[in-house]
């Protein structure tokens, strides 16, 4: 026998070997053995953390009772958008930070205060949640060769946004964005035909709490937006006290960053500014004029706005807004439900050729706070047809089989399998709200027979488990179709 096998079936050697190290390890220093405080940091370190797990502030979480709401917003904008020949699209939720920098403007809030920036392991990107989709859109035309397809490239869109606001009623750090882009026209038609499209969204959820405020910031050729930037740089400086520190600075930047200003002093002068419209050149000013007589000949209501110019850097000609009109109680009053605009020059700033473009977004989360607000009901039946009781374990196992053939017979089937007892399984039912329910038993199982039992009169009639059979019946108490599920 070896040593190492005489080792193993004797262990007070074990236990003397292990004293000796400790002795001969304190003899000669500790070693490798960690100092007391460092072997207490390393216990502290593995030991379970108590911690109350939350949401992250100015984020949330939807359950089911609130998730029908997005799922009419979503499915009424799908349907809105198909109507107008939009193609469904997606887009990362990172992307390179410089991206958005580039297209939305250093000198916006978005950029300013809002991104959220993603820490590369690797070092070598510089990345950051997307706070719109426009610009991630925009660069997806240009990547994937959308140019050659027929123009214009009709696109629409929904997924979440990230912006590092202050979280209040109506604005998260987490929104999702439903919208819709046109790129590769220019034509005055196709603004109203954005413009129309996200009316059409807003009427088909049943509002009517909202009006579109419609405005130009023209271009820039300089007899058009650049001459007008320079009026109201001198309109800034001639009321350079009146304004906040971060307008001061912005109007040396970009002077219409004040009227995105909600501090009341700003907006003041912003209500004292001169008017964009005064100073168009002659293709800005017939385009707007167009876009006006085709909203008017379409009859859908609008508003002009000269003070409308959005909060992006990317937008030319023309800029819209859907604006809350509920009473000022409500905290949602005034606020944006969505918008958007002509950005005909962002193409060509990604490095593409100049494309002419327009698009909208709107906000899911104001949308239906919206809704909310105006009474609109969403009523989603969400009970199953029928429930599905068992008795035993032989009828346990046969329901399990047919609650697979009932499901792909077209039916939403309740059931409680984890539960034995009958009246415990016919409570889940009540809770459920289920009319119908089968009970199949050990009898019925061998019978080959099914209980359908009316849960409101407590009514019992026995049916054939056969399926041929068992579905017809079904559906004629029912009394609605059932779609098939193959």
């Amino acid at each position: 026998m070896n040593q190492k096998e005489q080792s193993k079936k004797d262990p007070d050697k074990e236990i003397q070997k292990s004293e000796d190290d400790k002795k001969n390890q304190h003899h000669h220093g500790r070693g490798m053995q960690k100092p007391p405080e460092e072997e207490e940091e390393d216990i502290r370190a593995r030991a379970p953390i108590a911690l109350v797990v939350k949401a992250p502030r100015g984020m949330q979480d939807v359950l089911w009772e609130d998730m029908r709401y997005w799922d009419v917003v979503n499915d009424t904008f799908k349907q809105v958008c198909t109507s107008f020949n939009m193609k469904h699209v997606s887009v990362p939720v990172v992307e390179e930070a410089a991206l958005f920098e580039r297209s939305i403007g250093e000198s916006t809030d978005v950029v300013e205060k809002e991104m959220f920036f993603v820490k590369d392991r690797s070092g070598s990107s510089r990345l950051a949640l997307r706070p719109e989709f426009t610009a991630g859109v925009a660069r997806a035309y240009l990547e994937n060769g959308m140019s050659s397809k027929p123009q214009p490239v009709k696109m629409w869109y929904s997924g979440p946004v990230f912006r590092h606001d202050r979280p209040q009623a109506g604005r998260y750090r987490q929104l999702t964005q439903f919208g819709a882009e046109v790129i590769g026209e220019g034509h005055s038609i196709i603004d109203v035909q954005v413009i129309h499209l996200a009316y059409e969204t807003y009427k088909a959820l049943q509002l009517d709490a909202f009006r579109i405020d419609v405005n130009t910031v023209g271009c820039m050729n300089k007899n058009c937006r650049p001459a007008y930037l320079n009026s109201i740089k001198r309109h800034a400086q001639d009321n350079t006290r009146k304004l906040c520190a971060d307008c001061r600075r912005r109007a040396k930047i970009n002077p219409l960053r004040i009227f995105d200003c909600k501090e009341e002093k700003c907006q003041m002068v912003a209500n004292t500014a001169p008017k964009i419209t005064d100073h168009l050149c002659e293709d800005c000013k017939n385009h707007y004029q167009n876009v006006i007589r085709y909203l008017q000949d379409l009859g859908i209501p609008f508003k002009e706005n000269p003070r409308l110019v959005r909060g992006l850097d990317y937008y030319t000609r023309t800029a819209f807004e859907i604006i809350s009109t509920l009473p000022s109680t409500d905290p949602l009053s005034g606020m944006a439900l969505g918008g958007g605009g002509r950005y005909d020059d962002l193409i060509h700033l990604l490095g593409g050729p100049p494309t002419p473009a327009i698009g909208f977004s709107g906000g899911i989360e104001r949308t239906i706070m919206q809704m909310k607000s105006e009474g609109v009901e969403v009523k989603v039946d969400d009970a199953p047809d029928v429930f599905l009781a068992h008795l035993g374990d032989l009828g346990r196992r046969r329901s399990v089989k047919l609650l697979d053939d009932l499901r792909r017979a077209g039916f939403k089937v309740g059931e409680a399998f984890h539960k034995d007892g009958i009246k415990s399984q016919l409570r889940n039912a009540d809770r459920m709200r289920v009319q119908w329910t089968l009970i199949l038993g050990q009898k019925e199982a061998l019978d080959n027979t099914i209980i359908l039992r009316n849960m409101e009169s407590g009514m019992q009639e026995i049916l054939d488990l056969n399926l041929d059979s068992l579905v017809p019946a079904l559906k004629k108490r029912l009394r609605h179709e059932i779609q098939v599920i193959h």
